[in-house]
């Protein structure tokens, strides 16, 4: 969606609080260039899943068929290990390089996974269920909390529900990162850091989290 005028930190945090996702949006020339690059791909007739895992996410072979439909690309990615967070092979942390339209000073990251993470069968819209978010807090208070420094405060995350993903198929979660207080640049420093890797990742064979 093309947003008229930019949000503040307040209605980015109203709105995934209340949940009404469909509400963040897109400057003009953001969305324009999103839409841009989706052309660009379909004129070579490259899926941008299929582009997503084997540029980006490098989650198959560089020599995979760039052709293949998504529909089966997807087929071609499997989990190393099912429990959430649990294998560095299994997430991977980039930029949105066409991030939402907000006022304040901001980082919007996405987090990929590989391991499963279903909808609720419960949720009318595809959400996922309240265990699923309680561990995807927990990682993102270990990796942007404890490990960059970052207050809480200063962190909104989602995962769009089934309905508006623009990316179905592989499973993600925004984090957006308020840097207005950020003058020496050293946070955002730390946190492009993480790009290409894991983050911080889940020791199982601790009390903490055996029972995750």
């Amino acid at each position: 969606m093309s947003l008229e005028h930019p949000l503040s930190w307040n209605d980015v945090f109203e709105i995934v609080k209340s949940y009404n996702l469909d509400k963040l949006g897109r400057s003009h020339e953001d969305l324009e260039d999103y839409r841009k690059f989706k052309k660009s791909l379909e004129a070579q007739k490259i899926g941008i899943t299929t582009n997503l895992l084997i540029k980006v996410l490098k989650w198959l072979p560089p020599d995979t068929d760039m052709h293949m439909p998504d529909s089966e690309s997807v087929k071609l990615v499997k989990y190393n290990d099912p429990r959430p967070f649990a294998d560095e092979r299994d997430t991977f942390i980039t930029l949105n390089d066409f991030p939402y339209y907000i006022s304040n000073k901001t980082l919007h990251m996405l987090v990929w996974i590989r391991f499963p993470m279903l909808p609720d069968p419960n949720s009318e819209i595809g959400d996922i269920d309240d265990d699923t978010k309680r561990i995807i807090e927990k990682y993102v208070c270990k990796t942007f909390v404890d490990y960059v420094g970052l207050s809480r405060d200063q962190i909104i995350w989602w995962k769009n529900y089934t309905k508006i993903q623009s990316i179905k198929a592989i499973p993600h979660v925004h984090v957006l990162v308020n840097l207005d207080d950020d003058h020496d640049g050293k946070l955002e420093k730390k946190l492009r850091s993480l790009i290409g890797t894991p983050g911080v990742l889940f020791d199982y064979h601790t009390p903490d989290n055996s029972k995750l």
